[in-house]
């Protein structure tokens, strides 16, 4: 909240005194956004610190309204409960579904967008996964995350739930599943850091979805927030602030 303070002295302040309280900038505001901890390089907790794209996304967006935005790591269902139960202004990175459309306040322009790859054992398909190729197999998920109607409704779909993507890849390379669904740069690290390089490969692209920060209904200064976020994301992506912070994420490391 900004607050100005009028300090007095007795029942006269002097001219000098006045103009210099005017002059005084006021007190900046910060908020604590939930941010989850095991999404990267979108967002994750790396040495105690939140990081990740979106989480730098939300930070500069909210900077240009002169918030400083902090973050408080937690897993995806945690931030989503506590965020809808008012604890939170917002969190990060939730799909835009039915089921979760009146439950929250929504930018008005996605956060970023997400390329979901189907990732699979070697061998199950010369080419592109299809649809109808992932009938009768078993598909990995996540508790809690969302998936596209397609597969989500289709019953079909033999749904195996773990608690992250990546056990759902180890699962897929110790054949414990055939296919999961991700978003291709969390395909692609994940695979890396686990060695799972040849185990585990690329079907194609089944859908692009947007993915969004969400703000609470049940906090007070929701609203007012969610106005500087809008004015924030507008600013980022007219002075080529957005582009910047996407091609830094995930950053290169020796040998890239």
């Amino acid at each position: 909240m900004v607050r100005y303070r009028l300090l007095t002295q007795g029942l006269a302040i002097g001219l000098c005194g006045l103009a210099l309280l005017l002059a005084a900038p006021a007190r900046a505001e910060s908020l604590t956004i939930c941010a989850e901890d095991d999404w990267y390089p979108y967002a994750a907790l790396r040495n105690g610190t939140s990081v990740g794209l979106s989480v730098e996304l939300a930070r500069a967006a909210f900077a240009h309204g002169g918030v400083t935005a902090r973050f408080e790591s937690g897993s995806y269902q945690r931030c989503i409960r506590l965020t809808q139960q008012g604890r939170y202004v917002l969190t990060l990175n939730m799909a835009r579904t039915a089921d979760r459309e009146p439950a929250y306040l929504w930018p008005k322009q996605p956060l970023l967008e997400v390329r979901g790859v189907l990732w699979g054992r070697p061998g199950l398909v010369s080419g592109s996964l299809a649809h109808a190729d992932l009938r009768h197999r078993q598909f990995g998920v996540v508790k809690g995350y969302e998936y596209p109607a397609a597969i989500a409704n289709d019953r079909d779909i033999i749904k195996v739930e773990a608690d992250s993507d990546a056990v759902n890849l180890r699962n897929i390379a110790l054949g414990r599943v055939d296919v999961t669904l991700m978003d291709e740069k969390i395909g692609r690290y994940l695979i890396a850091r686990h060695g799972l390089a040849g185990k585990v490969v690329p079907y194609g692209v089944f859908e692009r979805f947007p993915v969004y920060a969400v703000f609470s209904k049940r906090h007070p200064k929701a609203a007012h927030y969610l106005r500087l976020f809008d004015q924030g994301m507008v600013a980022l992506l007219q002075r080529g602030e957005y582009q910047r912070i996407a091609e830094a994420w995930p950053p290169k490391v020796a040998g890239d």
